[in-house]
């Protein structure tokens, strides 16, 4: 399974993480099992998680919504994926950063 993870700025205050999904055989998107995104503040500590929202088939959106001023400086999060379930499962952290000025 493959997933890219592309960062994006809109309005002034809203953060988009968008997670492309495809198969590793065919490069054609397709849906996972599970896919979830963590954010962390500048300081380490993880700000919210929760799942992402798909778009269509292998596309997966998740808006973070930042508030104050005192959120400048540099942002990590994590897109989890899962395809499968139990014992069988494959899961996919796929780490990226982001920077609020």
């Amino acid at each position: 399974m493959g997933i890219k993870v592309q960062i994006s700025f809109i309005a002034k205050a809203t953060v988009i993480v968008r997670a492309y999904v495809t198969n590793d055989e065919t490069d054609a998107l397709e849906n996972p099992s599970v896919i979830t995104c963590t954010i962390l503040d500048p300081d380490g500590e993880i700000k919210e998680t929760g799942a992402m929202t798909l778009i269509t088939t292998g596309t997966y959106d998740y808006y973070f919504y930042t508030t104050t001023a005192t959120e400048k400086g540099q942002w990590r999060g994590e897109v989890l994926v899962t395809d499968g379930v139990g014992e069988t499962a494959k899961i996919t952290p796929v780490p990226f950063a982001f920077t609020i000025n």
